[in-house]
């Protein structure tokens, strides 16, 4: 069981937005079939990280997939 404290409140932001941008570099390996390291600078080289990073419009509570397919379309890699 978990103890709901004030200080598990305070961090459960940063932990959604760790395990988020998780999903989103796997999901990225998966559809490019990379590296989980080329993965990871895909991601972080996108304006979708930043977005996520600052908690812009939304973007922290959107599907991992969505936000995915988003970052390759922008690469051109997606129709």
């Amino acid at each position: 069981m978990i103890t709901i404290t004030e200080d598990l409140l305070d961090r459960l932001p940063a932990i959604r937005k760790t395990n988020l941008e998780s999903q989103i570099v796997m999901t990225l390996g998966e559809r490019l079939d990379v590296s989980p390291a080329e993965a990871l600078d895909v991601y972080y080289s996108s304006d979708i990280a930043r977005m996520v990073e600052q908690n812009l419009y939304g973007m922290q509570y959107l599907e991992a997939t969505y936000l995915a397919d988003e970052i390759l379309m922008r690469m051109g890699q997606m129709g």
